[in-house]
């Protein structure tokens, strides 16, 4: 399911990155807002460690790269996109209307928000349960293909282990444990219905508004799942 375009003018540059593509790194300077026009973008850091943490997934309608001044993150292209890019200052071009700015701000305060949901669901749900959350939320932000009745993930299972913290070892276990316990349907490593879809609509619906964030009544919506170690 695909947002609304975050500012409808002025009319703006649309580069294509490939897969892998390094769109800006930390320390770069920002001086462009981009929205994703297809494809999907991972947002990540580098831990004082050196490990790689990704904050973000970011699909088409989406923006980021918001203020001037050193980017506080990468963005890599996770598949081959397009974005469409504004000047930070041509947001004062009287052509830009109150209602992009509105927009803007709506924007800004949503990657806040998915961002305060994510830390809090790193920190705070277990290993399977933060699994069927992203899945969930997939289902709704990338849509179900119609002629094979499953989503098809655009991530790697690397990408989504450094976004939701979890060893490789560990989320492959998950992915299993899920698709034995019914839960998920799994067709290779990139395509997955989660079953019952009736149980999980309201699910769906609120991961839809998160980015990979799950309500407090995870427990309530899905049932509990067994504990997996995270290491």
């Amino acid at each position: 399911m695909h947002k609304a375009r975050v500012i409808a003018s002025p009319p703006r540059l649309t580069p294509r990155f490939r897969k892998g593509e390094t769109i800006f790194e930390e320390g770069d300077r920002a001086d462009c807002i981009y929205e994703v026009v297809s494809g999907w973008v991972r947002l990540q850091i580098l831990t004082v460690d050196g490990v790689r943490q990704i904050l973000a997934f970011l699909g088409p309608g989406e923006a980021f790269s918001f203020f001037p001044g050193p980017q506080t993150m990468t963005a890599e292209a996770v598949t081959d996109t397009f974005l469409s890019r504004i000047s930070q200052s041509a947001l004062a071009d009287p052509e830009v209307s109150p209602g992009d700015h509105a927009a803007l701000l709506e924007e800004i305060g949503r990657r806040y928000d998915e961002l305060a949901h994510h830390i809090h669901q790193l920190t705070h749900v277990q290993v399977e349960q933060r699994l069927l959350c992203f899945l969930a939320w997939l289902t709704h932000r990338q849509g179900v293909e119609k002629s094979i009745g499953m989503v098809r993930i655009p991530m790697s299972r690397t990408d989504i282990g450094d976004y939701l913290s979890i060893a490789p070892a560990t989320l492959s276990r998950a992915f299993a444990h899920l698709h034995q316990s019914g839960r998920i349907v799994m067709n290779g490593p990139r395509l997955f219905a989660i079953k019952g879809e009736a149980r999980y609509g309201r699910f769906c619906r609120a991961a839809a508004s998160i980015c990979g964030g799950c309500p407090v009544t995870l427990d309530e919506s899905l049932g509990r799942t067994p504990r997996l170690s995270a290491s």
